[in-house]
């Protein structure tokens, strides 16, 4: 199963490609993300399906028509052949179970012993952000999922998702030229 997401208004290659090359760098240095890949297809071939919703004015949900569809198609420029550019990202493993904090310590994770905040693997992180010019890269685009191991034993796997905001990519436009080159406060 896939979760399909969308470049829109605009540029239809910028965000797709910055969240595909991030992810795959991130997997390289160890870090878990989830397989995200470039796809284009046809648009006809979309059904919606019976459990799809769509937020209304009164912060309610009612189920999905095709109207809102086409609403969201019509915000994606096609290719030269009529077919959508998105990315497609594998679903994760197990069940979600929040963020992942970038300080103090998981209160229901047996094994997380050290707070986050002097985890090495987040110091790496940022030189890896730093390279990438990920200036989105906090706690709100991360996921932790409940999963099981090979013999039955239960645990917290962290994931790092939503890369579109790297390589100078803001996901439907360039990144302002002082995105990950300065402070918003100094």
């Amino acid at each position: 199963r896939f979760l399909l997401k969308f470049d829109s208004e605009g540029n239809n290659e910028m965000g797709s490609a910055a969240e595909v090359i991030a992810t795959k760098a991130l997997h390289a240095a160890g870090y878990n993300v989830p397989r995200n890949s470039v796809v284009y297809f046809d648009p006809q071939i979309l059904t919606i399906g019976r459990k799809a919703t769509v937020p209304t004015s009164d912060g309610g949900k009612r189920p999905m028509q095709e109207a809102d569809m086409q609403g969201i198609l019509d915000n994606i420029i096609p290719q030269p052949d009529g077919t959508l550019r998105c990315i497609a990202s594998a679903f994760l493993s197990g069940k979600p179970v929040g963020i992942f904090d970038y300080h103090g310590r998981r209160k229901d994770d047996a094994n997380d012993r050290v707070d986050h905040e002097h985890r090495r693997e987040l110091r790496g992180l940022r030189v890896m952000g730093s390279w990438m010019n990920d200036a989105d890269r906090r706690a709100a685009n991360t996921l932790d999922m409940l999963v099981e191991g090979q013999e039955g034993n239960r645990y917290i796997k962290h994931y790092l998702i939503d890369m579109g905001s790297a390589f100078g990519s803001n996901n439907l436009m360039p990144h302002l030229p002082k995105y990950g080159n300065e402070y918003v406060w100094d």
